[in-house]
């Protein structure tokens, strides 16, 4: 059997380590200021705010692979992940702004 594997070059491996790092900075900040708040704005032990961290995290990481399944046997006229794209989008709106109603006091 015949390997066709391409090697990347060194310029390209540093610039898929640089754009992971961005991405890994991004989340710490996250990270670090979701545990402040909770400690300092809600008044949470810091063994109770680790606790929800670290259950968010858990199974954001076994839902993570449950999603990418669907995601990688999903096929639409609009592409593979664009479904869940737009799936997604409308559930964090629905999230975001959940009583729009026309005389409601928060109408946006």
């Amino acid at each position: 059997m015949k390997s066709t594997a391409l090697k990347l070059s060194v310029l390209e491996k540093v610039g898929y380590s640089l754009g992971d790092l961005a991405a890994n900075l991004i989340f710490q900040t996250l990270m670090t200021f979701l545990s402040y708040f909770y400690t300092d704005v809600y008044k949470i032990p810091a063994a109770t705010a680790s606790v929800i961290i670290f259950v968010g995290g858990f199974f954001g990481a076994f839902f993570n692979i449950i999603m990418g399944a669907i995601a990688d046997r999903t096929s639409t006229r609009w592409g593979i992940i664009n479904l869940v794209i737009y799936v997604e989008q409308r559930r964090i709106i629905l999230m975001l702004f959940p009583n729009q109603r026309r005389n409601s006091k928060f109408n946006i």
